[in-house]
């Protein structure tokens, strides 16, 4: 069966498109979990005031927005990736399953925005102030 799948059309093609779907996918991850961790951070910052959480928090946040360029320049690959190599896949999905995808498409556009408003706002809004957008958007 294997050799069978392997004499398909472009199947090395396909393997290297599914792992990087997968490292995608473990990125994402990382994503979820570093913002969460980054805005926790900074609102034990505010509460008690010690300088190793708002430390904490700009490292984690630091690391956010590594794991997200990377996530998204893998992202893109993958896309490219399944629109080139699995054009059925991709038809199927756009006719019964559109909705995860534009989903996906909102997260990615709320992940900017956060990391926009949470890096950049950092020096320039007060400290309570600038965690409120985030725990909003952690509510969801």
């Amino acid at each position: 069966m294997i050799e069978q799948w392997l004499s398909y059309p472009a199947s090395h093609d396909r393997i290297l498109s599914m792992i990087g779907i997968e490292i995608h996918w473990i990125i994402l991850q990382y994503i979820l979990g570093l913002s969460l961790l980054a805005v926790v951070a900074e609102v034990l910052w505010i509460k008690t005031k010690k300088e190793d959480w708002l430390k904490i928090s700009r490292t984690l946040a630091k690391g956010f927005i590594i794991f997200f360029a990377v996530g998204a320049a893998m992202g893109t690959a993958s896309e490219f990736g399944l629109v080139l190599l699995w054009p059925n896949l991709t038809e199927a999905a756009g006719r019964y399953i559109y909705f995860p995808l534009y989903a996906e498409i909102f997260a990615f556009l709320m992940e900017v925005i956060f990391i926009y408003m949470f890096w950049y706002g950092w020096k320039k809004l007060p400290a309570k102030v600038h965690v409120l957008p985030e725990l909003g958007s952690l509510q969801r």
